[in-house]
């Protein structure tokens, strides 16, 4: 399916109009409200059928976006059902690969070994590009691929067709609707030259600047770059698994993107070939200023697989740091901006399974959170499955949580009031949080820093407290991509 620009030349008595579009060929289009002759109109073309889209607009404007591609055959597998983290069966510890999308007829075909910005650069917006198996080499240096608005690029599937070194990113915020499925992409882990802004492989966010909306990522293998994802507002990343990252697996996320059916594992290497770090940067995953997310049946394991000690942080399975999830005044109750996170299995991360840190409004809901923060020398505080910290209006609520922090100090739910530092001076933003109807092997609590607001009006109550979960049936969650390896 192709987007093009064409002119309305003549409209039929039943309203139906005649379009012009290169080369020079009028056509019969259908559906959609009327448009008059001289109008600019934008159609779809799939193969010999075409659909012209309704609302004309003036030739500077931008199309609307393409619809999504099909769903994949299946949306994950079952994983849980035990609290034994030892059980890979249950809780897995390996790559899961997965399996590719049906590919678009009428597309471009770019050869393996081609230069994918040449055939960007020779195609208008909303062209369909069709890589081959084989591999797509940046050589030492890389080369950026800046899609215009509404492209897509489809490889053979994840393993087969293979970007070394090649960086899909937005040039500015026009370049919006761009999908990206079935591929591996790896090796991007400069952070000189025109990588120097500490960017991610597949980068539309660019720390919040200038940031290109609706991007995709369907079906993919991204591995071994500094940071996977840097996803801008209404994104959607599903099926994917992305592993073994030296900083960080994804980060951005913006307002409106889903999450969903991903394999976080792995990410986050302290002192390997690739390792960036300003400081307290990097996690399995990290957010800022993240709003109106979804994120559902993922797995999100093993950030800091090596163990290496990183200050108090860890690595985090999931870190969301700078005001996710806060609108209006920022301290006040605002669930349209919150984020959720439901379904997901959080597991065996070195750092906390999940810190909110500075945020609001976010909730977490039916997921397992086990195995989190052993590390060494971590904040005590956040040696646990699940942290609020200096956060509020956070709700967390028939959770399984378990086997979390170090066996001297297990901890499951911390809420943590703390108000030193800029970004949570305010007292407020430790307040109005709630813990409740959650099955945890140790009770949740809440512990206080540096703080002057009181009580702070945080609900934890009527949480299943039981050693070990014994008893507790543990779910089993579709999570993770598709296929298996």
């Amino acid at each position: 399916m192709t987007v093009f620009q064409g002119i309305v030349t003549a409209v039929d008595g039943q309203g139906h109009p005649s379009v012009q579009i290169a080369p020079q060929v009028a056509t019969p289009a259908v559906s959609g409200s009327s448009p008059a002759t001289g109008d600019v109109v934008w159609l779809l073309v799939d193969g010999t059928s075409m659909t012209w889209l309704p609302a004309p607009q003036p030739a500077s404007s931008t199309p609307p976006p393409p619809p999504p591609p099909p769903p994949p055959p299946t949306d994950g597998v079952y994983w849980g059902g035990t609290a034994d983290l030892t059980d890979t069966s249950a809780w897995p510890d390996r790559v899961l690969m997965p399996a590719p999308l049906g590919l678009p007829s009428n597309a471009v075909q770019i050869p393996a070994g081609a230069n994918i910005q040449s055939y960007v650069t020779s195609h208008p917006a909303g062209t369909s590009f069709i890589l081959a198996a084989g591999t797509y080499d940046g050589g030492t240096s890389g080369y950026q691929v800046f899609p215009t608005q509404g492209q897509w690029f489809y490889g053979q599937g994840a393993g087969k067709t293979i970007c070394n070194n090649v960086w899909f990113h937005r040039q500015d915020s026009s370049r919006s609707n761009v999908v990206i499925a079935n591929m591996t992409i790896k090796g991007c882990v400069s952070q000189s030259g025109p990588f120097g802004a500490h960017l991610a492989a597949i980068d539309s966010n660019f720390h919040e600047s200038n940031a290109a909306g609706g991007w995709a990522v369907y079906n993919c293998e991204i591995t071994g770059n500094y940071m996977g994802i840097s996803a801008g507002p209404g994104s959607r990343i599903s099926n994917n698994t992305i592993h073994h990252n030296p900083g960080k697996g994804m980060a951005g996320g913006m307002s409106g993107t889903i999450v969903s059916n991903n394999q976080f594992y792995a990410n986050m290497m302290p002192g390997s070939p690739g390792w960036y770090d300003t400081g307290g940067d990097d996690s399995g995953v990290k957010f800022t200023v993240m709003t109106g997310a979804t994120f559902t049946g993922n797995l999100f394991h093993k950030a800091n697989p090596n163990g290496v000690q990183y200050g108090g942080i860890g690595g985090c399975g999931v870190w969301m740091d700078v005001a996710c999830g806060l609108g209006g005044d920022r301290v006040s109750a605002s669930p349209s901006t919150g984020n959720t996170f439901s379904g997901n299995l959080i597991y065996s991360n070195y750092g906390s399974g999940v810190c909110d840190e500075t945020g609001g409004n976010n909730t977490w809901t039916g997921n397992l959170i086990a195995g989190n923060g052993r590390g060494a020398k971590l904040d005590p505080w956040r040696a646990a499955g699940l942290v609020v910290q200096s956060s509020n209006h956070d709700a967390a609520t028939g959770n399984y949580v378990w086997g979390n922090g170090p066996a001297s100090a297990p901890a499951s739910i911390t809420v943590y009031m703390d108000q030193s530092g800029n970004d949570r001076s305010d007292a407020r933003r430790s307040q109005n949080n709630t813990v409740t109807g959650n099955f945890c092997d140790v009770a949740p609590g809440q512990l206080t820093g540096t703080w002057s607001g009181g009580a702070g009006g945080n609900t934890i109550a009527n949480n299943t407290v039981v050693g070990g979960l014994a008893g507790v049936t543990i779910p089993r969650v579709k999570a993770g991509p598709q296929a298996l390896a």
